[in-house]
């Protein structure tokens, strides 16, 4: 895992550095009460600051995520009230996604593992030692092919390749 993560690391990095988008992220950051370069961090792992991901030709594809965030239309318009055409403009990205994370913050309590895997999934699903569970009011079990005759590590989430990725970057 460390050789993945620090090889994202440097991938996104060399990437990212050269962005004119990072400083308004990062003032996003600040005024969302984000942690410092959590957001810099899932927008790294989501689209490395593409900008090609905000064209009209992106609209055409097919895809179901848009922009630097990789944002739903749904989830766009439930928390942010943008539609498909708005996603495409980085800045209103940057700060839909700073919402979306910062109300995944609140509602874990300030886990920064889980406030990623739910921006990544919704509700995430995490290992209590036999299952995966969801973590809402309801604990419901997870149906997943892949894990469904496995035993699951206490603490892991089902979508952990994704954390992993964005905790590497964020935490060098």
């Amino acid at each position: 895992m460390f050789r993945f993560s620090f090889f994202v690391f440097c991938l996104l990095s060399v990437q990212v550095k050269a962005n004119p988008l990072i400083g308004f992220t990062r003032k996003t950051e600040q005024e969302g009460q984000i942690p410092p370069h959590l957001l810099v961090s899932i927008i790294s792992v989501e689209s490395t600051f593409d900008i090609s991901l905000n064209s009209l030709s992106v609209l055409r594809s097919g895809t179901q995520n848009f922009g630097l965030g990789q944002i739903s239309p749904l989830t766009a318009r439930r928390f942010c009230n943008l539609n498909r055409f708005e996603l495409l403009n980085s800045k209103k990205n940057i700060l839909c996604a700073s919402i979306i994370l910062k109300r995944d913050l609140i509602r874990y309590r300030g886990n920064i593992r889980r406030a990623v895997a739910a921006y990544n999934a919704g509700t995430p699903c995490e290992c209590d030692g036999v299952n995966f569970v969801r973590l809402d009011a309801r604990r419901k079990i997870c149906f997943s092919s892949e894990f469904r005759f496995k035993r699951c590590k206490r603490g892991r989430f089902l979508n952990q390749k994704y954390v992993d990725a964005v905790m590497g970057v964020y935490l060098h």
